[in-house]
């Protein structure tokens, strides 16, 4: 473990943890993680810390309830092994023995869900190749051990085999984030301070610039370039980080991104290009992923499901949605009351399909407002979500 950090200063990490959320879901969110360790080690337990909250560290004592860490719950722990593994070089222990109490179907999807979370944590600490040791698996034999990884977040594409592409499509992004803490004394949310500062090449001329974020109290912003103010701008609830991120490495610009958690997990991020003294509006996407070759990838909350969508760099830089035919769903639903699946996306077409009482069916694709829908015999239908709704309860539902 890391020597402290000064005692009057704690650092604020973003890691992912296996939640049980407010709607009593099992999924992955990556959330905000307060330490005073500023380490791997501190990224890697914080999978199983047993309350953490997706906004700021101050809101952890009056909500604990809203991600609830199905890992800490289950009795899960975490430790790096001091004994590193030959072919891997390191390894960390998952200590699963006090797991007896839960039942056998819950186990399984607990310890996926666990190890994916710790995999994105090994990845966002620059750790690959890393083994694991279940500690206390013979007190389980109901799980299949051996469909569990025993090697986490390996290489893709082996060091000889990396091509110059490749490397150019591995940019490392500088991100900074605003740090918020709470008062002790009166319990008011102090910002430690209230400005992002950058230095990079933004528009390939050689010359380095000097880039200063600077959010204000409400949900506005500025930007300065070389000490003069080049944007004023704003973004849903407030600035909680920004960066200098490289959309397309092939090129030699660089892009400002700001990003906000949104007023209620909805998390954004806008993209700008500078080039001779002007800045210009690329965009603004949610959960995006940028692999560097002049795309992203976004996630979108659409209130039951996600939405996956592909942007590219168009005209002027705009960031620009990649039409697809339908979006990929791929929840699964209990039919509380029948279920009727429409051989073509309209109530014209003939009904091919029920989904009865009690019966699963696997929502495929979005085509709005219809979906398309897997029966349990593995017939393909078309329904609308307004029926889905109505005839499924367990649907989720999310602001």
């Amino acid at each position: 473990m890391a020597s402290p950090c000064s005692a009057t200063e704690t650092h604020l990490i973003e890691v992912s943890i296996p939640i049980v959320g407010p709607q009593f879901e099992l999924t992955i969110r990556k959330v905000l993680f307060q330490t005073y360790y500023c380490s791997p080690e501190s990224e890697i337990s914080a999978t199983c810390w047993p309350y953490v909250v997706n906004r700021v560290p101050e809101e952890q004592p009056e909500c604990p309830e809203r991600n609830l860490n199905i890992a800490s719950l289950a009795g899960l722990k975490i430790t790096q092994s001091p004994s590193r593994d030959r072919a891997t070089n390191k390894r960390v222990v998952i200590d699963v023995s006090p797991m007896t109490k839960l039942p056998d179907a819950t186990k399984s999807e607990i310890i996926r869900l666990t190890v994916k979370a710790l995999e994105s944590n090994l990845t966002r600490c620059r750790i690959h190749n890393c083994g694991v040791t279940y500690a206390g698996k013979e007190r389980h034999p109901d799980v299949d051990w051996a469909a569990l990884p025993v090697t986490l977040n390996r290489s893709r594409v082996p060091d000889k085999q990396m091509t110059d592409k490749n490397q150019a499509l591995a940019p490392k992004p500088a991100r900074k984030e605003i740090e918020r803490f709470q008062h002790d004394a009166t319990g008011i949310t102090v910002v430690k301070e209230n400005r992002l500062v950058f230095q990079e090449d933004l528009d390939g001329d050689g010359v380095v610039e000097r880039i200063l974020i600077r959010p204000r109290e409400d949900d506005s912003f500025t930007i300065s370039i070389n000490g003069r103010e080049v944007l004023s701008d704003t973004i849903d609830s407030r600035v909680d980080a920004a960066g200098i991120v490289d959309i397309q490495a092939a090129d030699t610009l660089k892009e400002i991104s700001v990003f906000s958690l949104g007023p209620s997990d909805d998390p954004t991020t806008r993209y700008y290009h500078y080039d001779r003294g002007r800045i210009t509006f690329m965009g603004e996407v949610s959960c995006p992923d940028e692999p560097g070759d002049g795309s992203l990838y976004t996630e979108d909350w659409r209130g039951s499901w996600m939405r996956y969508e592909k942007y590219r760099m168009g005209k002027n830089f705009r960031l620009e949605a990649v039409s697809q035919p339908s979006y990929w769903v791929g929840i699964s639903v209990k039919a509380a009351s029948p279920l009727f699946l429409y051989s073509s996306a309209g109530k014209k077409s003939p009904a091919l399909e029920a989904v009865g009482i009690g019966e699963e069916a696997v929502l495929l694709l979005e085509n709005d407002p219809w979906l398309l829908v897997k029966s349990p015999r593995n017939i393909l239908g078309w329904a609308l979500y307004s029926d889905i709704d109505a005839c499924c309860p367990d649907l989720p539902k999310a602001d």
